[in-house]
């Protein structure tokens, strides 16, 4: 504590100075003086900073001179007079009467009279402090309680505890808890939302033991709805810095929350949005030290650079390195130009993308300089590398059209036939982008000479050249002459004629395209494009240029020829007008004889000309087919959709391009048509169109512009036939899917190149599993050798048949009768492999199902004849065995012993003649029904018995204890007895080290599909009796012969052969079956299948 001591004027100094104040409080000392009524403190001293004044009120200087300057009491009035509120202590004189009564009325605290001992002045001194910090305390409490009733945050305070000692009444309007029910309670003795108890709880703890202030977030649920709270805790020390309490004071975040809350779901649905478009929208951040990044991607991404966001987001350089070599510095100027200009962005580019191909990319964005001095882009990105390629067709087809132009124009221009062909042949190279093209004129024999060639520097030129064609011959030049072309993607792989490959390597040909140049039905020679440098696939555009060069030239050709007969005319005008009706006539012949039918329309798409073959196909004449006329020919199922295109065509909204019909009123039959119109525009240069008839007359005219519209020409090509082989195939095909057959075509290779539906039903293979698969590898044909003959046979003879094994997708072996077709192609030679299939598996089966029942047939009856004839054999030497024991009674010991052996021996001999006879002829006795579960509680109980303890004997029917009515089966059960001791017996010999004999009993039912696989098996309802051991098992080999009569792996002296054969021959004539489950080294099941009588389902 800290306490100021003012005396005024010279009184200062009469403070006891052996006062022990200093020894407990902070002693400044000071003193007051008076200067034209301004006090004046000597050293200046801010009275705020102490905890208490002490003012003497002598009179008297330190030389008993009074003081006529300032007194305490005065001092201390104006002390007050300055609102300084420090407590004042007076030190009075006690001479002067009035001093305490002064004391009281000049504010003072409170006063000591002198002489005082230091006792006295340390209690009054105390107690002034004492009751000084009382007063802030209230004065600081009524403060902090005002605070915390008006602010909007709620305040709370607990013990260390977490009890609460304070809250504020906020709390009340949101909890509806009175707040004195708080008080002494914990959060969760108060019931409040576990989350947040547990959240609250945590963070006190952490601040208990940490010290450090803690914040956390949390919500309480109000009648108004979720709430939304951010706590801040902070430690109350001692002055021990000790934590004695916890301040907590909570702020409603319920609307920032709410606006957070919105603010993420609107990102959400855009970044939704932005990932469902197509195209890619993007954030790209270009900072001002130079680094950059993207800091949004949507899932367009994917598609437009062919990798995933996060890729793009981890490094934008993955972006800038597919990027076109050549585009790269363009697109970073552009960008540095956006950024620093703040110029919206919208450029194209191209990428070279991982998959490989070029793309054209479309970039638009939006700079925004950052506050720190970024630039953010906001961008998306979409693929136009179809409007690109559209417009690079598009610039193509212009281009083709220029050249056609070009070559008609240097028609018009020039006779000079070189010329002509020199311009075409540099033309149609530049524009194919190809190594080599030439005009190529025949001589009668069919040789010729290169007369015209483009050809680039690094190929031989072949100018001049006489070729002679071995190959060629007047067959191929029919073929040219009916229009043929022909194309060669690469001689190294083509499969024509030897001679011709050679004649192309010599000039090193490695692709080259070929189109017959005509004049009328005259084959002139061929227009050729060379691809050297590699092989080529001839797109349908560059033929069809070819085409129309060549056509041309054709009309060049022609042209050349009118104009070197119009000179030699010159010298006789008779001979020149002959020869120009003549011309004109072959003109118009070639117009009518076209092989398609041609129209001509006007602008508006009137038709003013069609040729003959068109007036064919349609079935009108040429006067019906003027004007708006010729609709009346077409389909009236087409006519509407003909009519759209069309209009959509003169309107240059779309190219004209279709199939339809015709329909010949007359003829009664439709004719399909393949229909191509392109625009007439005007030429390059300018041409005069006379504006009225006077000026064609006079010879005045204006100016068409260029590249004008002046009218629409197309051809109808009739397609009748290739729509009746389309219809054919599509038949065929049908046909094919219908039948039950495997039918698949395989190239020379193997390769599977036709798989249909039957060949998908047998095996299992879809089309698109099979197509391209090895046929062997595929169905795991067996016997490589034979098949290799099979194919030597196929190759040779054309036809192959036989029978084969293969396997079905789910590894079934199957047996197939295969029919093999070898096909040729137009030169003869093999090209592929028909293969029919038809699955005779089941049929195999039946049949040696027939053999085995012949066989058993045929034995049976051998062995009844045999058994018979021994039981008469054997009847006399019983009864006289039996008859000699009751004669010779007085027999030794010797002679007993041969006469049982003797009865004994044709005891046996009758038991088996029996057993023959059983399986000979089967049961002599009627059918009756027997409890087979109670027969095989007795079969299991004799087991038990007399088999080896090494066995353990298992019997499982639980399943059937509830159902005793299903248990009655069509068989004596004398017989039945027989049949499954019989199958006890063989499972024990099976086991001669011990093991495990289990016999379990169920009931299966046998649905007709099931039936129809094994023609044994009848539909119906079974009891199955499954005899299951663990021995050695049963060899392959030997399994498929157990049931045969006098089988036997046993010795002599352990059995004869016919046990087996017995039960197979009692189980059939009850009606029922047998299977047998076996492999060495995994045990045997014999199954008995028995039908069930009268069973109610």
């Amino acid at each position: 504590m800290k306490i100021l001591i003012l005396e005024s004027g010279h009184s200062i100094g009469h403070f006891p100075q052996n006062s022990s104040l200093g020894d407990r409080y902070e002693l400044d000392t000071a003193r007051y003086t008076e200067a034209k009524s301004q006090l004046i403190m000597e050293p200046n001293r801010n009275t705020a900073d102490y905890d208490l004044i002490v003012l003497d009120t002598a009179h008297q200087d330190s030389s008993g001179l009074a003081d006529s300057n300032l007194s305490g009491i005065a001092l201390c009035q104006r002390l007050r007079a300055q609102s300084i509120e420090t407590p004042i202590l007076l030190l009075i004189d006690p001479q002067d009467n009035c001093e305490d009564i002064a004391a009281i009325t000049a504010d003072a605290d409170d006063y000591v009279t002198k002489p005082f001992d230091q006792k006295t002045l340390l209690t009054r001194i105390a107690f002034l402090l004492h009751r000084e910090r009382h007063k802030r305390s209230q004065q600081q409490a009524q403060m902090y309680q005002a605070l915390v009733e008006t602010s909007p945050n709620i305040i709370e305070r607990f013990d260390t505890d977490l009890r609460h000692l304070y809250v504020s009444p906020q709390l009340k309007e949101i909890t509806g808890i009175p707040v004195e029910q708080f008080v002494g309670k914990t959060c969760r003795e108060l019931g409040l939302p576990t989350s947040m108890v547990d959240r609250w709880e945590s963070a006190a703890r952490r601040l208990l033991s940490e010290g450090q202030t803690q914040t956390i977030e949390f919500e309480l649920p109000t009648d108004a709805g979720l709430r939304y709270f951010e706590m801040q805790l902070a430690p109350e020390l001692t002055k021990g810095k000790v934590i004695q309490s916890i301040l907590c004071i909570s702020r409603d975040v319920t609307t920032h929350k709410q606006v957070e809350l919105a603010l993420r779901t609107q990102k959400t649905k855009l970044q939704g949005l932005a990932n469902n478009v197509p195209d890619m929208v993007h954030q790209y951040i270009l900072r001002a030290d130079g680094t950059e990044a993207f800091t949004y991607v949507s899932a367009g991404c994917r598609d437009i650079w062919e990798m995933e966001p996060a890729a793009l987001l981890q490094n934008a350089q993955r972006a800038w390195s597919l990027i076109h070599a050549e585009d790269v510095e363009r697109v970073r100027r552009m960008v540095e130009a956006a950024a620093r200009d703040l110029q919206p962005l919208d450029f194209e580019f191209r990428v070279l993308p991982p998959s490989g191909g070029l793309r054209w990319i479309r970039t638009v964005s939006q700079p925004e300089r950052q506050p720190n001095g970024d630039m953010l882009f906001n961008s998306f990105m979409l693929d136009v590398s179809d409007r690109k390629q559209a417009e690079h067709r598009l610039q193509k087809q212009l281009d083709q059209k220029r050249l056609l132009s070009s070559i008609t124009d240097s028609i018009h221009r020039t006779l000079d036939l070189d010329q002509i062909l020199k311009t075409a042949v540099d033309q149609v190279r530049h524009l194919l982008q190809t190594d080599r093209v030439l005009v190529f004129r025949f001589n009668p024999d069919w040789q010729g000479i290169v007369e015209a060639e483009s050809a680039s520097a690094d190929w031989p030129a072949t100018l001049g050249m006489d070729i002679k064609d071995d190959c060629f011959n007047e067959e191929y030049a029919e073929t040219f002459r009916r229009g043929r072309i022909r194309t060669i993607s690469d001689v190294n792989t083509t499969t024509v004629d030897p001679c011709y490959v050679e004649l192309l390597k010599r000039v090193q040909v490695r692709a080259n395209l070929v189109v017959p140049i005509l004049q009328g039905d005259y084959l002139w020679g061929l227009l050729i494009a060379h691809q050297c440098a590699a092989p080529r696939q001839w797109q349908p555009e560059s033929i069809q240029l070819l085409e129309q060069v060549a056509t041309q030239l054709g009309i060049a050709l022609q042209q050349a020829e009118l104009y070197q007969a119009t000179r030699r005319e010159l010298v006789e005008r008779r001979e020149i007008q002959v020869a120009l009706q003549a011309s004109e006539a072959r003109f118009r012949a070639l117009s009518a004889f076209a092989p398609v039918g041609i129209y001509q329309t006007d602008l508006q798409g009137r038709c003013i000309y069609t040729n003959a073959k068109w007036q064919e196909i349609a079935g009108i004449t040429l006067e019906e087919s003027l004007g708006d006329s010729w609709g009346q020919a077409i389909h009236p199922d087409d006519r509407e959709r003909v009519f759209t295109a069309w209009n959509r065509f003169v309107a240059g909204e779309s190219d004209f391009s279709m199939e339809f019909r015709f329909f010949n009123k007359f003829e009664k039959e439709e004719r399909w048509v393949f229909g191509r119109a392109i625009a007439m525009r005007a030429p390059n240069v300018s041409k005069r169109e006379p504006a009225s008839t006077e000026e064609s007359l006079s010879g005045d005219a204006r100016e068409l512009p260029t590249g004008e519209i002046i009218g629409y020409v197309g051809i109808n090509e009739d397609i009748t036939e290739r729509k009746c082989t389309e219809r054919k195939l599509r038949e065929q095909a049908a046909l094919i899917d219908i039948a039950t057959d495997a039918i698949f075509v395989r190239n020379l290779s193997g390769q599977i190149t036709f798989w249909s539906k039957g060949a998908t039903r047998l095996y299992g293979w879809q089309a698109e599993e099979a197509l391209g698969k090895t046929a062997q590898q595929l169905l795991k044909k067996r016997n490589g050798a034979a098949l290799q003959t099979a194919l030597t046979i196929a190759l040779e003879q054309g036809f192959w048949q036989g029978e084969l094994t293969q396997s079905t997708k789910t590894g079934q072996d199957i047996l197939v009768a295969s029919r093999w077709t070898l096909v040729r192609d137009e030169a003869q030679q093999p090209k592929f492999l028909l293969e029919v299939n038809t699955d005779i598996t089941e049929k195999k089966q039946l049949e040696a199902h027939y053999y085995q029942a012949q066989k058993l047939e045929s034995l049976g009856q051998l062995a009844g004849g045999i058994a018979h004839d021994l039981g008469n054999i054997l009847t006399p030497i019983l009864g006289i065995a039996q008859l000699l024991r009751l004669t010779l009674t007085d027999a030794n010991a010797s002679t007993q012993e041969q006469i049982d052996i003797l009865e004994k021996s044709a005891q046996r001999g009758t038991k088996m003649v029996r057993q023959i006879l059983t399986f000979a002829q089967g049961s002599p006795e009627s059918k009756t029904t027997a409890d087979i579960s109670a027969l095989l509680q007795e079969i299991v109980d004799i087991v038990r018995q007399g088999f080896p303890s090494s066995i353990e004997v298992r019997l499982e029917m639980s399943l059937l204890e509830d159902d005793p009515g299903h248990k009655a089966v069509a068989v004596d059960s004398t017989h039945l007895h027989q049949v499954l001791m019989n199958l006890c017996v063989n499972a024990r010999d099976a086991m001669p080290n011990g093991g495990v004999l289990t016999i379990v009993l169920d009931q299966v039912s046998v649905t007709e599909a099931a039936a129809r696989k094994d023609p044994e098996v009848l539909a119906g309802h079974y009891m199955v009796v499954t005899v299951a051991d663990t021995g050695a098992g049963i060899a392959s080999e030997v399994r498929d012969r157990i049931f045969d009569p006098f089988f036997t792996t046993k010795t002599p002296d352990q059995g004869t052969g016919l046990g087996l054969a017995t039960v197979l021959g009692i189980v059939r004539k009850a009606g029922g079956f047998l299977k047998v489950l076996s492999e060495l080294g995994q045990g045997t099941e014999m199954e008995v299948y028995l039908p069930i009588v009268e069973a109610q389902y």
